[in-house]
């Protein structure tokens, strides 16, 4: 019973009740009680599994694979001149230089990093700063080399567009589906939806909290947050979510002024 698929179970079923009550009293006559007991309880069997399918198996904890997917300075190297400096206008300085070597350590699992490599990145600074491009650039970077930590970036405004564009359907498929990164978010924090106001940055931090106190699938932000308004309530985060932010995030602010 265990290999035969629904259709077989179904047919099974079908061909017992054809013989008729008669012919099976026949049969029974020949069986001894055990034989019986059993032909009974495989034709129950079948008509379990025909009537509800295998469940879907449950989603595997995220689980990267080992330490050290590529040697340091290889990865340093590849990062720098082919995906965030290839037109050589990145300025590497000293309040930025520690940054990007930290990202690099993370993105393939460099167990000499400084951030926590079961949490994701939270960029904080000011605009200009250089935050946007370090993490589209480590996306590419991630996704090109084909690291397990490779994650998507989508922008706040670009959210905001699928969601209104999908009348809040996009906000339950991909935008919190896999590991991803969030651009700028806190720009625009409220949306209203058919009449109704949602705070989009709160949500997503809640869905994604959830996704790694689950099975620790990490999440990436980008924000202009200060540390003032990380520790209170305001109108871009509550205190629920910057304490969320804090759990699941290597929580880093970059100085500088504006590079642009």
């Amino acid at each position: 019973m265990e290999n035969y698929t629904k259709e077989q179970l179904q047919q099974i079923q079908e061909s017992y009740r054809l013989i008729g009550t008669s012919a099976r009293k026949k049969i029974n006559e020949n069986m001894s009680e055990e034989e019986q007991e059993r032909i009974a309880y495989n034709l129950r069997l079948a008509a379990a599994k025909a009537k509800y399918p295998k469940p879907k198996p449950k989603p595997k904890v995220f689980k990267p694979k080992p330490y050290q997917l590529l040697d340091y300075t290889e990865a340093k190297k590849i990062f720098w001149f082919k995906y965030l400096n290839p037109e050589g206008d990145f300025k590497i300085d000293n309040e930025n230089k520690t940054i990007v070597q930290e990202l690099v350590k993370w993105s393939i699992r460099d167990k000499s990093c400084k951030f926590d490599l079961e949490k994701g990145i939270f960029l904080a600074g000011d605009v200009g700063c250089g935050k946007t491009r370090l993490m589209k650039a480590l996306s590419e970077f991630t996704k090109g080399e084909n690291l397990c930590t490779a994650f998507d970036y989508i922008t706040e405004e670009e959210m905001r567009r699928q969601i209104k564009e999908t009348a809040g359907a996009a906000f339950y498929g991909k935008l919190i589906c896999g590991q991803m990164c969030y651009d700028d978010i806190g720009t625009n924090p409220k949306l209203k939806i058919y009449g109704e106001d949602i705070h989009l940055v709160n949500d997503i931090i809640k869905v994604r909290y959830n996704k790694w106190n689950g099975n620790r699938l990490p999440s990436h932000f980008t924000s202009n947050i200060t540390k003032e308004e990380l520790r209170s309530d305001n109108t871009k985060y509550d205190l629920r979510s910057t304490d969320r932010l804090k759990q699941m995030c290597n929580v880093y602010f970059m100085k500088g002024n504006s590079r642009r």
